[in-house]
């Protein structure tokens, strides 16, 4: 990968989104760690930015959390889940048997100041503060990602007709009013559709459900890993280098950052004036050298693909609200990805959850019995706001942090990655960052 990814310094020719050329002169070195979309978007803005990049990531370009995703962008997004919804299921959760979240009771307890932030977190005035905060990426989210799309030529992935949040009874649709609140107050895109109109929006689908949403404010791609993999390549195309290989510590020497690096049997170093840490779960391992533990928590998802028994793909991603379960199209069959299980990122576990769905997203639409791919797993980096991590590490010139996404780095990506060039350029980025700011936590 080190070889079809290998890139040249100096003056280089940037192509923008309208396919013209010109040239940029380099800043600097910056040294980007990370390879999902917010890290790889990282390198491609500071790139165009005139900043000489090297992107790190330790596996293929866009496998890990970026890769194992229902490949939604929407405006949806923006109602964290820890919101005052949060306490009428909490009772559902103490079980340790529910398909949307379970968890490790040690590892919580390890934890238990990020499970009680969390948790305070879980009421209107700061639902809506994070509510704010998310809609302020969520709506940049899909012309950026579109323009970034154009010029990677991945465009014909997106699809732009919404995403459904479907409900088998038609009283349980009143547990979503609160959400539906937070969309009309923030001018969110929405309808509430019946069974008749849901099987003519999905007429794939079994006609079990009863009412749902359809969010409209949403697109959707058919292969999340490919469209980062899409992003690295033009990033490379461009003048960016990516390194594979491990990075074994990242540390500032005299008056630069020297990120050492583990390629198989061999070892290297980088050197650089800037450090962009978006590593999403392994970020807190790269700060132990400068005394930071940011509060993060990982979320396990698990996913699998089936092909349809009758061939035929739903035309968009839909959330089984009541039974825990996101199918969406890919190309690749559809995608049945599993709720979220808190435990230690190195931890291995069975799919408990992904195999209590299946019987239920099979009820939906008939799959064939065996997955045409492995099961994936990978981690969700969660902060106690549902917020992002976006900017400097105070106290230490020259490191930035854009991690934390939680369940939308695919979506707000991006958006994270342009802010975040903006800022180590000394700008001022068209929103306030103040909300995501690392200085909120300070350890």
């Amino acid at each position: 990968m080190q070889g079809a990814f290998q890139g040249k310094t100096g003056c280089r020719a940037i192509t923008d989104s309208s396919g013209s050329g010109f040239q940029v002169q380099m800043k600097g070195k910056v040294v980007v760690i990370g390879g999902g979309m917010v890290g790889v978007c990282c390198a491609w803005f500071l790139l165009k930015r005139g900043w000489q990049v090297t992107l790190v990531e330790r596996r293929e370009i866009g496998v890990e959390t970026s890769y194992g995703n229902a490949g939604v962008i929407t405006r949806g997004s923006i109602l964290p889940l820890n919101n005052p919804r949060l306490w009428k299921s909490l009772p559902g959760y103490l079980g340790n048997h529910s398909a949307a979240v379970r968890y490790d009771p040690l590892y919580l307890a390890r934890h238990s100041w990020w499970l009680a932030r969390f948790l305070a977190n879980a009421r209107d005035e700061q639902t809506l503060r994070a509510a704010a905060a998310l809609n302020e990426l969520m709506t940049r989210a899909l012309p950026v990602h579109k323009a970034l799309m154009q010029e990677a030529d991945v465009l014909p992935r997106l699809r732009e007709n919404g995403w459904l949040k479907l409900y088998r009874h038609a009283e349980r649709f009143d547990s979503s009013a609160y959400e539906r609140r937070i969309y009309d107050h923030f001018g969110v895109g929405y309808q509430i559709v019946e069974r008749e109109q849901i099987q003519a929006l999905e007429p794939a689908l079994q006609p079990i459900f009863n009412k749902g949403i359809l969010v409209t404010d949403t697109a959707s791609v058919d292969n999340p890993g490919a469209v980062v993999q899409a992003y690295a390549a033009a990033f490379v195309a461009q003048g960016g280098v990516i390194r594979q290989g491990t990075v074994t510590d990242a540390r500032q020497v005299g008056g630069e950052f020297v990120v050492s690096i583990q390629q198989g049997v061999n070892s290297f170093a980088e050197h650089t004036d800037q450090l962009v840490l978006a590593a999403g779960p392994w970020s807190n391992q790269l700060l132990k050298p400068y005394g930071w533990q940011l509060p993060i928590c990982y979320e396990r998802g698990s996913h699998y693909h089936y092909q349809p028994q009758a061939g035929v793909l739903p035309n968009r991603p839909f959330y089984d609200v009541e039974s825990a379960y996101v199918m969406t199209p890919t190309d690749n069959g559809v995608r049945v990805t599993s709720g979220s299980h808190l435990l230690d990122i190195a931890r291995q576990a069975e799919p408990v959850q992904l195999q209590q769905v299946l019987p239920r997203a099979q009820e939906a639409l008939p799959l064939a019995s065996q997955p045409v791919s492995p099961l994936w797993q990978g981690n969700r980096p969660s902060t106690p706001d549902a917020l992002p991590i976006l900017g400097a590490l105070p106290g230490v010139p020259g490191v930035w942090l854009a991690t934390g996404h939680q369940h939308v780095g695919f979506s707000t990506g991006p958006v994270s990655a342009r802010a975040l060039a903006a800022l180590i350029d000394g700008e001022q980025p068209e929103f306030d960052m103040r909300p995501f700011s690392p200085s909120r936590f300070r350890f």
